[in-house]
Parts: structure tokens; sequence; C-alpha cells
């Protein structure tokens, strides 16, 4: 054996530790990884805002489906009503064609040849053959346009008549899955509020739960510090003057107020930065002052949420929203509607969730609306 190959055996030890190293540090990654996808799968929060977005799309598939609905409601109604219309037309159609025929019949053998070449009495000339024979063709035509008239009103009845059909079968289809996403939406909605009733009945899951509101908060903070709206609209007014003058953004009882709150059975205290207003779903938000729209989206723990920033410092916050009616940069003016109340959040059941921030400091919302 040579030095060379000392060297060669040492390089190569050498090389397998940094590869084992290597092997070990990607394990650790790897479990790192692992960990902090069962904690995101796990997560109370994480998993309510997957519930609510899903259930959030399936309202929006059974509004459409509801809507698709009344379109065809409303043309199988138009539809019957031509029908009716057609089938009325034929009938005096029919009726009148019965009663020339009928007159025909009554008339004896030849007798409609007879009227137009049968002698006039005191004598007749060719003239007076010619105005009966006119008249006669003038009959004949009426009766041929009857005729014509009947079979293109057969035609429209059988067109609207096959249409109707396709109409109703249609309604059928939509009717069968307006069912199916009502239940749909029955379904998340139950799955949504026994999570609900679990980390309400769990101590340990609530408090797993508030400590994610806690993070969730720290995490709309930092939002708000990055919130700007170079080149938007200037709001006019002063927000600061309007300190127990602002109406309520939605009608409703307050349930949650500003302020540490203190858990009656699992004795535990929290913080809350806004009120919780309860309302029936789909209610209209309004804004409470003039203002621009810096943010749009979903937050943990928030649900649906919209922003809006009116000078100096000042923000209000619109969260659990079903719905939201105003896009990002928008001016928005003072009783606007903004958006639709929804159960989007970690509320039970359908409310809003309203904050006031000075700058990225939370102020209790209750000294600024106006009593009363």
């Amino acid at each position: 054996m040579t030095p060379g190959d000392v060297f060669s055996g040492d390089k190569d030890i050498k090389s397998g530790e940094e590869e084992l190293q290597d092997v070990k540090r990607k394990l650790r990654d790897a479990k790192k990884s692992i960990k902090e996808t069962e904690k995101k799968e796990s997560s109370v929060l994480g998993e309510l805002q997957g519930l609510s977005k899903e259930l959030k799309k399936r309202r929006v598939e059974l509004k459409r489906a509801e809507s698709d609905l009344r379109k065809s409601t409303k043309e199988k109604k138009k539809v019957t009503k031509k029908l009716y219309s057609l089938k009325k037309e034929r009938e005096k159609l029919e009726d009148e064609l019965y009663q020339r025929l009928r007159a025909f019949y009554k008339m004896q053998k030849g007798a409609a040849l007879n009227v137009i070449f049968e002698p006039i009495d005191g004598g007749g000339d060719a003239a007076d053959i010619l105005r009966r024979y006119k008249y006669m063709n003038v009959l004949v035509e009426r009766d041929n346009k009857l005729i014509e008239e009947l079979k293109v009103n057969i035609e429209k009845v059988n067109k609207e008549q096959a249409k109707l059909a396709a109409v109703e079968k249609r309604l059928r289809r939509l009717r069968d899955s307006s069912k199916k996403k009502k239940i749909e939406v029955e379904k998340s909605q139950k799955m949504r509020k026994a999570l609900l009733r679990k980390v309400r009945l769990r101590k340990a899951s609530y408090i797993e739960m508030q400590d994610e509101l806690k993070e969730a908060g720290k995490e709309l903070t930092v939002l708000l510090r990055k919130l700007k709206q170079p080149g938007s609209k200037a709001v006019t007014g002063n927000f600061a003057s309007m300190k127990g003058r602002l109406d309520m953004p939605v009608g409703g009882k307050i349930v949650s107020r500003y302020g540490k709150v203190k858990h009656p059975k699992f004795k535990t205290i929290i913080f809350n930065n806004g009120i919780i207003i309860n309302a029936a779903f789909g209610s209209e938000v309004r804004g409470v002052f003039d203002g621009t729209v810096a943010y749009v989206g979903w937050l943990k723990g928030y649900g649906q949420v919209m922003i809006v920033e009116h000078g100096s410092g000042y923000y209000s916050l619109f969260a659990h929203l079903s719905t939201i009616l105003k896009e990002k940069g928008s001016f928005v003016m003072e009783g606007e509607v903004l958006a639709l109340v929804g159960e989007s959040g970690t509320h039970e059941s359908p409310g809003l969730y309203f904050e006031i921030r000075k700058k990225d400091k939370p102020i209790d919302p209750l000294k600024w609306i106006k009593k009363g």
C-alpha cells in the first residue's frame, strides 16, 4: 500500500462522514417540517377557517342554484302563458273554420256554383256573374287563410310545448341541485358548530384557541403597521372628533365587549380587542366614517375581514363577514353598505366583530359609538 492509497482512504472516510451529517441534517429538517405540518393541521383556528371557507363556498353554490331556479320558474310561467294564449287563438280559428264548413254543408250540392251561374231575375249580365264569382273567391281565400293560420298556430304550440317540457326538466334538475346544496350547507354548519362546541366544553381546546387568537392578534397588528394606501383619495373630516358620535355598523345586540373577560367555567382571563354584535346572517354592515378600504381578505381567527383607514392613524375593522362588497383601495362614505354579516370567525352565531384602532393599538369601540 502506498502513502497515496492511505490518503485516498482518509478522503473516503471524511467524505462518508460528511454525507452522514448531511443525511442527519435532512432528517432533522424533515421531522421539523412534519411537526409544523401536524401543528397546522391540528390548529383549532386553522380547522375553523377551513370549515368557514368551505361553508362560504357551499353558500355561494346554493345562491347560484337558487338564482337559476328562480329564472327557470319565471321562464316556465312565461312559456305557460304564451302556450295558453296560442291555444285560445287556435280554439278561435277552429271555431271559425267549423262555422264556415257547417255553412257550406247546409248548402245543397252545387248550390255554391248556382249562386254564381243562376239566372238573375229580369235578366242579368256577365258583370253581375263576375261580382258573384269574386265574392265566392274572397270566401275561399279567407278559408285558406284560416287554414294557414291554424297550421302556423299548431307549429307554434308544438314548439312551445317542447320548450315547456325542456324547462320543466331543467327545473326538476335545479330543484334537486338546490336541495343537495342546502344539505351541504347544513352539513358544513353542523361541522363548524360541533368544533366550536368542543372548544367551548374542553378547557385544553379552549386555551389552545385563545393562544392562537393572541397570535392572530399579533399578526393583525403587524398587518396594520404595514398598511398604507399611496395615491388613495384623501380622507376628509376628522375621525378623532367623532368620539361618542359614531353610528353602530349594524343593528343588533352586543354580546361580547371590549376589555378583559373571565371565562365562567374555566376561570381563564382573555382580552377582547373589539366587540361582537349579534345580527341576522346577511344583514348590511355600514361604514362608520368616510375612509379608504385598506384591506380585504381572510385572517385566521377573524374570518373574512375588511379594514377601513380613516386618516390620522385611525382604522375600523369589520370581521366574521359573509360577503365583502367593496374592493381594496375603494373610497367609502359614512353609512355606505360595505359588507354583509356572516359567521366566518370564532363566534358560533352570525354576527359582526368590530374594532377601532389608533395606528396598531385597539381602543374601546363603545366609547366611540353614540349612546342609545
